[in-house]
């Protein structure tokens, strides 16, 4: 019989949810590419010729465009994150991710300058 407590059962089930979760897992295991760029749940796909640019907006854009970057790795032209400011990032972002805060709900200087970087 396990001596685990119900906390530790509730604990152990939240770390398995959130690990589930992790958007830089789930955007890396989306995407699939050869001759194209597919990714799942999108209809259609890309040629993959050209610049590969990666464009993340939100709150999870710095692991979402992590995932991307895992995944299309030398293929990437560039990459940039635009998060709400004040964030805390867990982890290093990889090399090549450039991140840019704005503000959020209301638009301020900063924000008009991630959307100018973008463009």
């Amino acid at each position: 019989m396990s001596s685990a407590t119900g906390q530790e059962h509730v604990q152990q089930i939240l770390r398995d949810v959130v690990s589930r979760l992790d958007p830089r897992k789930l955007v890396a295991e989306a995407i699939k590419f050869g001759d194209e760029l597919r990714i799942d749940g999108i209809n259609g796909a890309v040629p993959m010729g050209g610049k590969l640019v990666i464009v993340a907006v939100g709150k999870a854009s710095i692991p979402m465009a992590a995932g991307a970057l895992d995944q299309l790795g030398d293929r990437v032209t560039s990459a940039v994150a635009i998060t709400k400011g004040g964030l805390a990032v867990s982890g290093d972002p990889p090399d090549g991710l450039e991140i840019i805060e704005a503000d959020h709900p209301v638009p301020t200087e900063k924000s008009l300058g991630a959307g100018a970087r973008v463009r």
